[in-house]
């Protein structure tokens, strides 16, 4: 695991997170250079990458840097404050989690421990996002109903289709169902890119 963090006494607070949690060790970074000069066996499992002092853009070029280079393990991304239009160009460039620097350590270690898991980590408020229409080509492709959008938003929260359901008072097939018709009507092909959109269609009202 790694912490890319400017600041000192935020990296060590999030490595020590880290290691209480997993008890593996952690790389502690203070720039993205310092990681791209490991070799490809040594690549962390997941990263836990600081944007709170930096400009929007900055953060996500970062982000790029990291995918382009070849980095698949996992991605946190750290910040003071949740803006939707971050959240959702984080998740489309290939982040699995926003974690706010407001959040308790008990709430960060679970969005640790959910992105590891396979998930996606959202705060609330970063889920402001979905409420946007979705262009493809400068054309709106489907209109989301009102349950379709029930179930992206716990999709963004990293729940599996059993949890979605049982929140839901569905049966999993019907989850599924749901999921084809979300795929079809945003041009995308699995899970995950429903969960990178930048935003989504409205429902019918």
């Amino acid at each position: 695991m790694a912490v890319v963090e400017t600041r000192s006494l935020l990296r060590d607070c999030i490595s020590q997170l880290l290691l209480k949690y997993s008890g593996v060790s952690v790389k502690r970074c203070v720039t993205i250079g310092e990681l791209l000069l490991d070799g490809p066996d040594h690549r962390p499992d997941l990263i836990i990458l600081g944007a709170a002092n930096k400009s929007r853009q900055e953060a996500l070029d970062e982000i790029s840097i990291l995918r382009e280079s070849d980095f698949t393990c996992r991605l946190i991304i750290l910040t003071d404050s949740c803006d939707p239009s971050f959240v959702a160009d984080a998740l489309r460039l290939g982040a699995q989690g926003i974690v706010t620097t407001s959040s308790s350590a008990d709430v960060a270690v679970e969005a640790f421990r959910l992105v590891m898991a396979g998930g996606t980590f959202i705060p609330t408020e970063g889920l402001a996002a979905t409420s946007r229409p979705l262009h493809m080509n400068g054309k709106t492709q489907g209109q989301l109903t009102a349950r379709e959008e029930q179930i992206i938003t716990l999709l963004r929260c990293g729940k599996p289709n059993k949890q979605i359901a049982r929140e839901l008072g569905l049966s999993e097939g019907t989850v599924k169902v749901h999921l084809h018709n979300i795929m079809k009507k945003c041009g995308v092909a699995n899970r995950t890119q429903i969960i990178a959109l930048p935003s989504l269609p409205k429902f019918h009202s």
